[in-house]
């Protein structure tokens, strides 16, 4: 799969949480700092779980949207996650 947009982000952890399917995460906020395509983007609030060389990421729900600190994603996606290559 070929992509033709970058964003580029700054990662600031805060703290660990339980996630609603009682998972400990950290909390993860995310605020873009340059996009090729030239959108305005949000910050990202949201968890992040680590297992080994996977990499998992809060999902949106009808109440945690992850636009404000207070609507932080309180849900893990155990289905998506990324991989860490070592070569």
């Amino acid at each position: 799969m070929m992509f033709d947009a970058m964003d580029i982000s700054k990662f600031d952890i805060r703290g660990q949480i339980i996630s609603d399917e009682s998972i400990e995460t950290y909390v993860l906020n995310e605020t873009f700092t340059y996009n090729s395509g030239g959108r305005d983007t949000p910050p990202n609030y949201t968890l992040v779980y680590i297992d080994s060389e996977k990499l998992y990421f809060g999902q949106k729900s009808a109440k945690s949207s992850g636009k404000t600190s207070e609507t932080r994603h309180s849900s893990i996606s155990l289905d998506n996650y990324f991989r860490k290559i070592i070569k």
